[in-house]
């Protein structure tokens, strides 16, 4: 009998406070060392960015579809406010691309596994587990992926690829990434944080679809 590996989907949180509670003094502006804007401007000189907001317009992220759909940074307040991601600035104007991996940065992104052994997708059947020869594979790396819907609070991607991992099996997979902002005040609620609080929120949805050769042919 042919087995397959089915659909599999996960959905989690990215949390990101702004200590914002209100304390009924008025205190002095505080300058970020990085203005959400500000890293927005510049990675939009490397590709298309796409910022997604609450309806209060206040908490919001950048992300980039020339990125896999990657979450690059987020904001809890208005435009001066800190951002928190950490962006790789100068490998981005270097302009090299590795053929083994590249940190980009970011807060969140898609990756797959395993990344060593008889299965691993990162080296070629027969190579030596070196760093050498690890290859991350290009579409959870350095490619885009299509937008398929996007909204002002949320963005679906969508990629198709091949693998072909250290033992000879192929899989023809497609991967639906979406990517949301959470409405502040319920998202507050639901984890008991007061509601004087700033939240950035990020709900991350990884659907992976995967046909593969029978299990027996790779026990």
């Amino acid at each position: 009998m042919r087995k397959h590996l089915y659909c599999c989907m996960i959905t989690f949180s990215l949390c990101f406070y702004g200590l914002a509670y209100g304390s009924g003094k008025e205190e002095s502006p505080i300058l970020p060392a990085s203005a959400f804007d500000n890293d927005v401007a510049f990675l939009k000189k490397y590709g298309d960015v796409i910022v997604l907001k609450d309806p209060s317009g206040q908490s919001r992220i950048a992300v980039m579809p020339t990125l896999q759909g990657r979450v690059m940074t987020s904001t809890a307040g208005a435009p001066s406010k800190l951002s928190y991601g950490w962006i790789n600035r100068p490998l981005f104007e270097a302009g090299e691309i590795s053929e083994h991996t590249n940190a980009f940065g970011g807060e969140e992104r898609i990756w797959l596994g395993p990344e060593g052994g008889q299965f691993s997708i990162f080296f070629a059947a027969g190579s030596a587990f070196t760093r050498e020869n690890w290859y991350t594979p290009r579409f959870i790396d350095v490619e885009p992926w299509d937008v398929v819907n996007q909204t002002e609070q949320s963005a679906l991607f969508t990629k198709e690829a091949t693998l072909t991992n250290y033992s000879g099996a192929t899989f023809q997979i497609k991967l639906n990434r979406e990517v949301r902002v959470l409405d502040n005040r319920a998202a507050l609620s639901a984890i008991g944080v007061p509601e004087d609080a700033r939240l950035t929120s990020a709900r991350v949805k990884v659907v992976v679809a995967s046909v593969m050769q029978p299990w027996s042919d790779y026990r």
